[in-house]
């Protein structure tokens, strides 16, 4: 039997309803405010945790430490389901980082986090960073999150979903929109994957729209997707639309706006019933839809 605590209430913060637990155990935390700030949550050891409203109306969690991986941390095969959330940082982090974990998301809203590239190293999702991660998202809403360059002069990758490293994803009823990925306007730096880019995984999107996402630097890619070395993928009645592939120089180095597919697939990126179209460049025009 889960134990089931109310935050605030039997605690005050969702932090200590973790660590109230031990590994490999079960805890539901219900919140009982429509507001909870709380910087930072971590989840490991394999412990089974469910963070919900306590109500039919959503829960907004924020926070605003840029010092954090994310407002929720989760590693060494943590889980983590999500229901009747909203997460937002005014974008001054990302909603979630996992690696080795489990994460399901339903119902929830992810807008307006943000996260800045690391000299030498790169930037990766606005919204969600994961790498060796079984990610479920369903009825859920990405909009207006970026992940920037802050002058280390490197690529971005994935203006809200981040996926790498033999993930499995299933993205299902959801909204991605609005969300931008900016690279460096130095010569040769790339954007890629204003909405999602997703490496070495698998993915499959269902009834999904992934709409006005932006990918610009010198090189932008994949304004709505970008896939590289993917293990398999499909998109099974979802739209790609209004997304932009933008270069920040004189010159035009916008490219496949609504899916940018890289070299060295695995294995076969398949549609079915699908809208790709309206997708642009900065002139206006991206005669292939899909590249």
């Amino acid at each position: 039997m889960s134990n089931i605590v109310s935050v605030p209430g039997h605690l005050e913060t969702i932090q200590a309803a973790v660590d109230s637990i031990g590994p490999n155990q079960t805890i539901v935390i219900r919140l009982t405010a429509p507001g909870h700030k709380e910087r930072r949550v971590q989840v490991n050891d394999g412990r089974d945790v469910t963070i919900e409203s306590a109500g039919t109306e959503r829960t907004i969690w924020s926070g605003d430490d840029r010092g954090v991986w994310g407002l929720l941390e989760i590693r060494s095969a943590g889980t983590v389901h999500l229901r009747r959330m909203v997460m937002t940082t005014n974008r001054t982090n990302r909603a979630i980082w996992s690696e080795n974990a489990n994460l399901t998301l339903e119902d929830c809203d992810v807008t307006n986090c943000g996260r800045e590239s690391a000299a030498f190293v790169g930037g990766f999702g606005g919204a969600i960073e994961s790498r060796r991660t079984n990610a479920r998202f369903k009825n859920c809403n990405f909009t207006n999150n970026s992940m920037s360059d802050n002058g280390a002069c490197v690529d971005c990758y994935g203006g809200a979903l981040y996926f790498n490293s033999e993930c499995i994803v299933t993205i299902e009823a959801c909204r991605i929109e609005s969300n931008e990925v900016y690279g460096s306007s130095i010569a040769g730096r790339f954007a890629l994957g204003g909405g999602i880019w997703c490496e070495d995984s698998h993915m499959v999107v269902k009834e999904t729209a992934i709409r006005k996402n932006d990918a610009r630097a010198d090189f932008g890619r994949g304004g709505g997707v970008a896939l590289k070395n993917v293990r398999g993928v499909e998109f099974v009645k979802s739209e790609i639309t209004f997304n932009k592939a933008l270069g920040r120089n004189t010159t035009r180095h916008g490219r496949d706006a609504g899916i940018f597919l890289e070299r060295g697939l695995e294995e076969p990126v398949t549609f079915n019933d699908c809208l790709i179209a309206d997708n642009h460049t900065e002139d206006g025009e991206d005669p292939f839809v899909i590249r």
